[in-house]
């Protein structure tokens, strides 16, 4: 079975990121964010995503892993990163795929 976890991010989390009970709750809470005018940063979220997978990693092995980013696409939002991209944040894992979608307009 499937499984999301959702939070909105600006320059930290927004909210906690933590697995939803359902697929219904985790879509309810991507309805609930609104966009902002806050500062953007994807590192403290991206790396809060990998502890969440590490923390539950032995729980589905055969699962497939992602991540997935939704941006407006301001230029700063991947501006922290380490000279050696994702591979450089604390908990990296190889096998969790990173996608990212921006959201203009």
């Amino acid at each position: 079975m499937a499984r999301a976890a959702v939070a909105a991010f600006s320059n930290s989390l927004e909210t906690d990121l933590a697995w939803a009970d359902s697929p219904e709750a985790a879509r309810s809470a991507l309805q609930r964010f609104q966009p902002g005018y806050r500062p953007s940063d994807a590192v403290g979220a991206l790396e809060s995503a990998y502890r969440l997978f590490a923390a539950s990693r032995g729980e589905r092995t055969q699962s497939r892993r992602v991540i997935v980013v939704v941006s407006d696409g301001a230029r700063n939002v991947f501006s922290k990163l380490p000279a050696d991209g994702l591979a450089g944040l604390p908990g990296y894992d190889s096998e969790v795929v990173v996608l990212g979608l921006v959201i203009e307009g």
